[in-house]
């Protein structure tokens, strides 16, 4: 396809580009977040010490960058779909 209808499609998302912006700061902090994800799962392995407060605070910490990831992964969604169903109208 041309880049022309790619531009189209975008710019009919919605008005002065918010929903493909908003989509690509959740598609970014989504994945940011798995990233912490992942240094708090490298950082728990190699712990030493496996106190019952050590666990809480790991998984705690775990536990919220999770669910922050998956608002944001609900966020780009919706975003997603929204954008399509304007391109669709358009």
């Amino acid at each position: 396809m041309k880049k022309a209808v790619y531009v189209k499609y975008i710019r009919s998302c919605g008005p002065y580009l918010i929903l493909p912006a908003i989509f690509l700061l959740c598609a970014f902090t989504e994945r940011g977040l798995q990233v912490g994800q992942n240094f708090v799962l490298a950082d728990w392995s190699s712990e030493e010490d496996d106190s019952w407060r050590t666990v809480q605070y790991y998984l705690v910490f775990y536990s919220l960058l999770a669910m922050s990831s998956l608002c944001f992964l609900g966020l780009r969604s919706f975003t997603m779909a929204n954008g399509a169903f304007a391109a669709s109208k358009a």
